[in-house]
Order: C-alpha cells, then sequence, then structure tokens
C-alpha cells in the first residue's frame, strides 16, 4: 500500500487551466466537441481555447512522484467538458475522485475524504491543501476545515511557474 504524505485538492478554472481571447468563467460554458490543440491546449466547436496553466503539468508529474495524493474541486460539469479536458490533456489519472459539481467546495473536500476514509487512506488534515483562485471558496472550506492549508493561486499565468514551485517547496517539509 502507498503511502502518501499529504493531499492536494485543486480547483479547474483559473488554477488549473484558464482560457484565451474569451472571458469565459467555467470549462463548463465550452461547447463540445473538444479536440486537442496542442500538448497543454484544447480547442471547443466554437474556437474557444482551453490552455493548462504554465508549470501545471510539471507540477502534477512531480507532487505525484514525490508521493503527494491529488484530487479536484471544481465548480462544473463532470460531463461532458471536464472529463473530456482531463481525458483529451492526459491528466484524468493524476486525480483521486475528483468532485466536479455545483456543490460548495466545503462539501466536494468532504466528499474527497470520505472517499478515502471508506478506501483506507487517512490522511491528517493538517496534510491537505486546497489550491483555488477565488478567496471565498478558500474562506468557505477553512470554516469547515479549520486545519485545512487553504492556498490562493493568482490569476497571472506568467507567475505560475514559481508558484508551483514555491508550492512543491512547503509540500517538501512534511
Amino acid at each position: 500500500m502507498r503511502t502518501n504524505k499529504a493531499l492536494i485538492i485543486l480547483d479547474g478554472d483559473e488554477t488549473l487551466w484558464s482560457f484565451k481571447w474569451h472571458e469565459l468563467i467555467w470549462a463548463s460554458e465550452l461547447t463540445p466537441p473538444l479536440r486537442r490543440a496542442r500538448k497543454n491546449e484544447l480547442i471547443d466547436s466554437k474556437g474557444v481555447i482551453l490552455f493548462l496553466k504554465d508549470g501545471t503539468r510539471t507540477f502534477l508529474e512531480i507532487a505525484t512522484r514525490k508521493n503527494f495524493l491529488l484530487s479536484m474541486a471544481s465548480h462544473n460539469d463532470w460531463k461532458p467538458n471536464v472529463k473530456s479536458i482531463l481525458e483529451l490533456l492526459e491528466l484524468k489519472n493524476y486525480f483521486y475522485h475528483p468532485q466536479v459539481d455545483w456543490r460548495s467546495k466545503d462539501q466536494q473536500i468532504a466528499s474527497i475524504l470520505e472517499k478515502m476514509e471508506k478506501n483506507g487512506i487517512n490522511i491528517p488534515t493538517e496534510n491537505v491543501f486546497f489550491l483555488d483562485d477565488r478567496p471565498n471558496n478558500l474562506e468557505i472550506a477553512q470554516r469547515a476545515f479549520p486545519k485545512l492549508h487553504c492556498l490562493l493561486i493568482t490569476k497571472e499565468t506568467r507567475l505560475y511557474p514559481d508558484a508551483w514551485n514555491q508550492i512543491l517547496s512547503i509540500l517538501n517539509h512534511l
């Protein structure tokens, strides 16, 4: 059985990915079918481009290699778009029991933790990190789980490689 150091729960929109030339808020607003345009980019049927933020794929690879368990809590619809995004960008296998729906983030996190417990994975709440671009989502999660580490992820994509490195540096001290 694999021993995980920590659980990292990531938001989707504006945390893992963003959109070019459009003011979309959620991946659920993309118009299927989606297709892969480049390694880290997808395009929908109307020409809207979704792209992984700089350094995101490397972050996921390193975090997984270092035995950090990853999951997702995202306000979106799982089908058809988010499921397709994760499959087309070859990211689906990184995420344990992703919660992609319209419940509050604290409810999504509770569901992830319950599923882990049912499967014999016990990571103390003080070793759980939640990354999101919206302060209100972090506040809701923090109220429900006071020992949860909440990290605000900036929307500035040019800062992403450094942000991911800083997060890994924090996690390496566990």
